[in-house]
């Protein structure tokens, strides 16, 4: 099988799964190379905090070691990483955005996914996106919100709002971020999930779905209502590349165990593929801009050059 016919079965998946009356929940992936990649941040933090990076540490972990070591520089180093993104952005957000899904959900920090929503006429209104954790008098979107009359977008985890002078201390990031919204008393995070996977379909894009917080929501959520988390049928959309020796693509399976798996090829490394794939929901173009500018015709020696009276 070609990549290209992998991808046509992933399209047809994608299709039969009715996208439409989805919420798509949007990790870091999409946003990569603009944004630096958690190796990066990673290293900063060691640098600048003093501290070192055991083999396998989980990123929340370091960050909760940085962050204790040298709390002042821990800030410093997040809001530099994400307050001073480019002035460009990934291509694929402009069809994120397009897609025709109920609103989105997105793990990130960063501006691409919101910016592209803003740049589509009458998409999305200042009230229809939302940031967790809610600062002063603002509120984030629920579940039900969702499925309204208009498309909605909230940042889980924070965002780098240039209004709010410390954003960077309220995104979740560090193993007690991850505790004291998913975990602690009143657990606002878990409750926001248990509502979504339990009412509203969701295909979740640009993630291993190896997110701490949410891990542990699914399998909380498996030992209570675990038939009612399948029969929700989502779906998690996965890069799936050819063994090497058989060039077979493997079989798709379940993610957590609850979470249909639906399978693309990226082709290559700038995923064209799966741009590909976005754009038959998006209806936008992936072709690149072609010149279009037509010259004069060759001289021929036939040619008579008739003289035009003045």
């Amino acid at each position: 099988m070609t990549p290209d016919e992998f991808n046509a079965l992933c399209i047809n998946d994608l299709r039969d799964a009715k996208i439409d009356g989805r919420v798509a929940i949007v990790g870091s992936g999409p946003s990569a190379p603009y944004i630096p990649p958690i190796e990066d941040l990673s290293k900063q933090l060691c640098v600048r905090c003093g501290i070192d990076w055991p083999p396998k540490e989980y990123f929340w972990a370091l960050a909760e070691r940085a962050y204790l070591s040298n709390s002042s520089e821990y800030f410093k180093v997040i809001r530099e990483t994400y307050d001073k993104t480019p002035h460009w952005q990934a291509r694929i957000y402009k069809h994120i955005a397009r897609l025709p899904v109920q609103g989105w959900a997105t793990f990130n920090y960063d501006e691409q996914l919101p910016e592209a929503c803003f740049e589509i006429p009458g998409k999305l209104e200042k009230n229809d996106f939302s940031v967790f954790p809610a600062v002063g008098n603002d509120t984030y979107a629920s579940p039900q919100e969702f499925f309204g009359s208009r498309q909605k977008l909230v940042a889980l985890h924070g965002y780098c709002d240039e209004r709010n002078p410390e954003w960077e201390k309220q995104i979740i990031l560090r193993t007690s971020d991850y505790n004291k919204h998913y975990i602690d008393n009143p657990a606002s995070l878990s409750i926001w999930w248990r509502e979504m996977l339990l009412t509203a379909p969701c295909i979740f894009l640009g993630t291993s779905l190896k997110e701490p917080g949410l891990h542990r929501a699914i399998e909380y959520l498996k030992t209570e209502h675990l038939d009612r988390l399948i029969a929700m049928n989502h779906i998690h959309l996965l890069d799936n590349q050819p063994d090497p020796n058989t060039k077979k693509y493997s079989t798709p399976g379940t993610s957590l165990l609850v979470i249909r798996q639906i399978h693309f090829d990226r082709i290559d490394d700038r995923y064209s593929g799966l741009m590909k794939i976005l754009s038959e929901f998006s209806g936008l173009s992936i072709d690149r801009p072609m010149p279009g500018c037509v010259g004069p015709e060759p001289i021929k020696p036939t040619d008579s050059f008739p003289l035009y009276p003045l």
